[in-house]
């Protein structure tokens, strides 16, 4: 296996004379006197080549061109580490050659170190990942309109726009405290904090409550920003009651808290929010409100979201019929996911729904308010 040129470099000044044959795409040609130094580059960075000046005008190169290189590692009369060429060869020269797009390697690196800390986070406290079905039989009962596609058969399927159900069979049948990262598919148009295809984390954890799931979710948080080199700040707590006692009467209090939340500066979590606000699947405090918090960051809107969840079947039944209902009168087909319903029979256990938007953290970690940021276009 070819070595990485950045391992080999670090290596010359106190192993010089070790035959090495490398790889990598020519950048850089400078001509001087007797030799041709060559910059040589793969994934890992740069190393210098030299050529003499004789075997090169044999076997000229050119930028751009991808070349396996035998020679020796020695030190340049400037003390630059170096592999003295005694062969070389030009394995792909392309049609036309482009600098490397230093931005797409960071977004790509950033988005494998995210995934990596996300799933390194969960797994060291017990959760265990898991796929489910990127396609779906029901269309559902939110207001979110999916996707619809057919199989060769004519069937209908729809692009999953939540792994909620799906993980939550998984944990009614089993118990296990599930997670899962993967795309999101939801058909809402593009902006600064949206994509049409996105990617998500979920996860349900039994016998946690709300508060539980918040110290859980910082926790990942933080973790996620320590592996991109970054601290996450203090993370303020306000209970939406008291945000929206701040709106000057008068005020439209949901556009007027969706508006002041995204105009504050750092990160915030928003307890409690009213039941209107919120889905019907999730539990409620004794006064009416949601045992929901969102974890917020300025016009990003949502971070993540975490819920203690409803386990009563009636509740449930009752809340899919009502959405069911509201949708049909609107003139949507709705197809309610009967095996969930079938499933939740069995008996959901308590548990507390941890929901992580990966594109607006990794913006957000990055100091960033455009999610088309560190996503390629």
């Amino acid at each position: 296996m070819i070595q990485r040129l950045v391992d080999v470099r670090n290596a010359i000044p106190r192993n010089q004379g070790v035959e090495k044959t490398l790889g990598g795409r020519v950048t850089a040609i400078r001509a001087h006197k007797n030799n041709v130094f060559i910059d040589l580059r793969d994934s890992s960075g740069t190393l210098q080549v030299i050529v003499g000046s004789g075997a090169f005008s044999s076997k000229s190169l050119n930028r751009g061109d991808i070349i396996k290189v035998t020679g020796k590692t020695c030190l340049s009369n400037l003390a630059e580490p170096s592999l003295m060429a005694t062969n070389y060869e030009v394995v792909v020269r392309p049609q036309v050659y482009a600098e490397e797009d230093s931005a797409e390697a960071q977004i790509l690196i950033d988005r494998s170190n995210l995934t990596n800390a996300l799933r390194n986070s969960l797994t060291s406290r017990g959760l265990l990942e898991v796929e489910t079905p990127v396609l779906s039989k029901y269309s559902g009962t939110s207001s979110i309109n999916p996707f619809k596609t057919q199989d060769s058969e004519g069937a209908d399927h729809f692009l999953r726009f939540t792994t909620e159900l799906q993980l939550k069979k998984i944990l009614i049948r089993t118990q296990l405290p599930v997670f899962e990262i993967g795309k999101i598919f939801r058909n809402h148009g593009s902006s600064s904090r949206r994509k049409t295809e996105y990617t998500s984390l979920e996860a349900y954890i039994p016998f946690a409550n709300l508060e539980h799931g918040v110290e859980i979710c910082e926790g990942v948080i933080k973790e996620a920003f320590d592996a991109l080199g970054k601290k996450l700040p203090q993370i303020q707590r306000r209970s939406v009651r008291e945000l929206c006692a701040e709106i000057p009467a008068g005020e439209d209090v949901k556009l007027a808290y969706d508006s002041k939340v995204r105009s504050l500066d750092g990160f915030m979590f928003a307890f409690y929010p009213p039941s209107d606000w919120a889905s019907p699947l999730y539990a409620r405090n004794e006064d009416g409100t949601v045992r929901e918090a969102k974890l917020i960051y300025r016009s990003l809107g949502t971070i993540a979201q975490i819920t203690e969840e409803l386990t009563d079947y009636d509740a449930v039944r009752k809340a899919f019929d009502s959405q069911k209902a509201a949708l049909q009168q609107v003139g949507r087909s709705v197809q309610v996911d009967v095996q969930f319903l079938d499933e939740l029979k069995k008996g959901l256990p308590p548990c507390v729904g941890m929901y992580i938007g990966f594109d607006r953290l990794l913006a957000a970690a990055k100091g960033k308010l455009d999610i088309r940021e560190v996503n390629l276009q």
